[in-house]
């Protein structure tokens, strides 16, 4: 018999085992500066030990915002691309977003707007 796969934890469970409201939860994980530090403390103490990691899926529902920036591209495999992608990537990351990369199968027109398109269904805020 086939048993079914544990659910993810999330912002409630870690609520739950803090002994704090799911919005305290929140604020600790977007770095309010409404909670004081001793809860902040034991907060990301339960989180570090429950091994929770927010669902980007789950904040985009909830903040309308996907936190993805598309980056179109051409020849990427080529060092200089290559390079120019890494370091946006980091950037990006350290602004806390991720990348959508699309590669242009050619220059042409249709190319280009298959993969404008093709980046916009994955609800990039920006490319």
């Amino acid at each position: 018999m086939e048993s079914e796969p544990p659910r993810a934890l999330n912002i409630r469970d870690v609520a739950r085992e803090a002994g704090v409201s799911y919005q305290t939860v929140s604020r600790v994980l977007n770095g309010s500066d409404r909670i004081r530090e001793k809860t902040r403390e034991h907060v990301q103490s339960v989180i570090d030990r429950l091994g929770y990691r927010p669902n980007p899926v789950a904040r985009a529902l909830s903040t309308n915002r996907s936190r993805t920036i598309g980056v179109l591209t051409a020849h990427s495999a080529l060092y200089g691309p290559a390079t120019a992608i890494t370091a946006i990537e980091f950037a990006a990351r350290d602004a806390g977003y991720r990348l959508s990369i699309a590669n242009l199968r050619s220059g042409e027109p249709e190319s280009v707007r298959a993969s404008i398109d093709d980046l916009l269904s994955h609800a990039v805020e920006a490319i």
